[in-house]
């Protein structure tokens, strides 16, 4: 099975997915499809385009999602427009949801592109327990290793659950760095258990890279920047390891 990371809208996840169903790998996905980064001018930074792909790879039965936070605001805000209640408006439109919005809006697909995007979106468990392996967006707890995982449509509902905000924002101290963005702590590591392996993504890493704690749980990060100006990266796990899906 074939694991992306974050992928923001980069068309380079097109060839890789095709090769990957060429090989015989189901695919599966860390959360984040959408939502270039604006600062970023690369015209082949395409959101909807990857949401298309999102949708043939689910009615052939191909692909398994895990949403990520930039996947449950788009949820939210598509759920809200839908409705037509205005609710949608109160959003802001920040890091990239803008240009992801506008590309839905002129697609000549608009209404079937909606549709599906909120049906799969709404339907993806915030992590998933396959054999061994835990796939979450951005940061596990010990709450995961053993239990179900609410849906994202499920999680729009659910307030001051612990779980929603560690899956889609991981573990941050509450402050920013020079950047602005939060600074990110990974204490939770140490709660993966021995024989265990957690991927997220979420933070970007230079490369794909993994740690082992004191318990011999290991951690492994594989957003590399994708539709940031950085690399599409993706981790291919052999079928033999991954035995039950949750």
């Amino acid at each position: 099975m074939r694991w992306f990371g974050d992928i923001h809208g980069a068309r380079a996840v097109h060839a890789a997915a095709e090769e990957a169903m060429a090989r015989g790998y189901a695919l599966g996905f860390i959360g984040d499809l959408t939502d270039a980064d604006p600062a970023v001018q690369d015209p082949d930074n395409d959101s909807a385009a990857v949401l298309r792909l999102l949708a043939r790879l689910d009615a052939r039965g191909r692909a398994v999602l895990v949403p990520g936070n930039h996947c449950f605001k788009l949820l939210r805000y598509l759920v809200a427009w839908r409705a037509g209640d205005g609710a949608e408006r109160r959003m802001k439109l920040t890091h990239g949801l803008d240009r992801t919005l506008a590309e839905i809006r002129d697609a000549p697909d608009r209404d079937a592109l909606v549709a599906s995007t909120i049906r799969i979106l709404s339907a993806a468990p915030l992590w998933r327990n396959i054999g061994p392996w835990l796939f979450v967006h951005a940061g596990a707890s010990s709450a995961m290793f053993d239990r179900p995982a609410p849906t994202a449509g499920e999680a729009l509902s659910l307030k001051g659950d612990g779980r929603v905000h560690r899956a889609l924002f991981g573990q941050t101290d509450g402050t920013r760095d020079s950047s602005g963005y939060p600074v990110r702590l990974y204490d939770w590591l140490e709660s993966i258990p021995n024989g265990r392996r957690v991927v997220i993504g979420h933070d970007r890493c230079e490369a794909i890279f993994t740690q082992t704690n004191a318990r011999g749980g290991k951690l492994v990060r594989i957003d590399t920047g994708a539709g940031k100006g950085g690399t599409l990266s993706w981790l291919d796990i052999p079928a033999g390891e991954l035995r039950g899906c949750t």
